[in-house]
């Protein structure tokens, strides 16, 4: 009961979830798919399984450290990043969106998936998200248009974008602009020394 889209730079989903018993109409509940690390430095976006919020923290606080501290092969599109443990059983595909990336999972694949230049869908309304996304929509416009035609998603949607994400690893020097007088200092002791030739 869900979708999960990523396109350039926007990581979109709904709300709609299936709780306790799969009867569908008495358990039908919204679920927020979307969550944010506190420092703002990764997103995640999953279909599966409900999650609670320690468990979805924890998540992020993994993935974070992993992609920070470089555990991931920076040369392969398949990053090295076994995820079996972390995930404990739990039946979840996701989508994990930095500043910089975007890579996908699910337990077929058992590892982080780059998929920043491309684009990807996961959940019930994914085959219809791809038809949606190639004739150009948005991510944000796809799940609106999926959830138009499919009683399977829907409740609402949920956004973010890369550029409200701040970079894995910020620099902790950062240069200081030059002021006008020493660019023209510079300036005025090249001209001298031309026309001293």
């Amino acid at each position: 009961m869900s979708i999960v889209v990523y396109h350039k730079g926007q990581l979109a989903a709904d709300r709609l979830a299936l709780q306790g018993a799969r009867t569908y109409l008495e358990n039908i509940s919204v679920m927020q798919k979307i969550h944010v690390s506190p420092c703002k430095r990764i997103a995640l976006g999953y279909c599966g399984d409900k999650l609670d919020q320690t468990t979805i923290d924890n998540h992020l606080e993994w993935l974070l450290v992993r992609l920070i501290s470089g555990e991931v092969n920076k040369d392969s599109s398949v990053l090295k990043i076994k995820l079996e443990d972390w995930l404990n059983g739990v039946d979840t595909s996701m989508i994990v969106m930095t500043a910089e990336k975007a890579y996908i999972y699910s337990r077929r694949v058992e590892c982080l998936i780059d998929v920043t230049d491309t684009h990807h869908a996961i959940g019930n309304g994914a085959p219809m998200a791809y038809v949606c996304i190639g004739a150009g929509l948005t991510p944000e416009a796809t799940i609106k248009e999926v959830s138009v035609v499919s009683n399977q998603c829907g409740a609402g949607v949920d956004v973010i974008n890369q550029k409200e994400l701040k970079p894995l690893v910020e620099s902790a020097i950062k240069p200081k602009p030059k002021s006008r007088s020493n660019r023209n200092a510079g300036s005025v002791i090249a001209t001298k020394q031309r026309s001293s030739y």
